[in-house]
């Protein structure tokens, strides 16, 4: 009896380890499934806020340019009034740098 019950418990333990081979096997699927579903979402994600990145780069340009230009005009005036006031109280005018 002893060999025939040892035939038993092998069979037994070999169908255990098919069974949880299998389930092993399933779980990493579904694990590799969902960790490629994952990257998919991350990299739509990721380009979807390097395009909303990049178009407030371009206003935040846009706006630096225009308050530039507008510095450089109030430094002109600031200049001119300058000037004015340089002469009024009696410096002599220089020669232009062009």
């Amino acid at each position: 009896m002893d060999p025939v019950q040892s035939l038993v418990n092998g069979a037994i333990v070999a169908v255990a380890a098919g069974v949880v081979g299998l389930l092993i096997h399933g779980f990493r699927r579904e694990m590799r499934e969902a960790i490629v579903g994952l990257e998919t979402r991350f990299e739509a994600k990721l380009g979807e806020t390097r395009d909303e990145l990049r178009g407030e780069i371009g206003a935040l340009r846009q706006e630096m340019r225009s308050e530039l230009a507008q510095v450089r005009d109030e430094l002109k005036v600031l200049r001119s009034d300058l000037t004015l006031v340089a002469l009024a109280v009696g410096a002599k005018p220089h020669a232009q740098n062009a």
